[in-house]
């Protein structure tokens, strides 16, 4: 978990909390913005920051219409799910591990042998 935000109440039937993952894979760590709503805005408050978490989430997409009649489109990484991380077991359908992952092609003899 690398940055936790405050809940915004953004109507009387919707409010959300933003968290960050810093998620190591590869040569460069990624930076992912996550979502709860509602209900589950209270999910985070058991984890701190730096406390390596799995989480389980939706991604969700709507398309909208800007001021300029300009079809836009906007995703959201809803979470509805946050458990201690695992570390023996990083992988996992509809879930992120913010353990750091092996390098697939690190250390490969022959690369003549790639599909593309």
């Amino acid at each position: 978990m690398y940055e936790i935000f405050p809940s915004q109440k953004l109507s009387d039937k919707f409010t959300k909390r933003e968290f960050v993952l810093e998620v190591l894979e590869g040569r460069y760590p990624e930076y992912i913005k996550f979502q709860l709503v509602n209900d589950k805005c209270d999910l985070i408050d058991a984890y701190q920051k730096n406390q390596a978490v799995t989480i389980h989430f939706n991604l969700k997409g709507k398309p909208f219409q800007d001021r300029n009649g300009i079809m836009q489109f906007y995703n959201n990484l809803d979470c509805w799910r946050i458990e201690t991380a695992n570390l023996a077991n990083s992988s996992d359908n509809g879930s992120m591990n913010q353990a750091p992952a092996q390098d697939t092609f690190a250390g490969s003899q022959d690369m003549d042998d790639l599909p593309f």
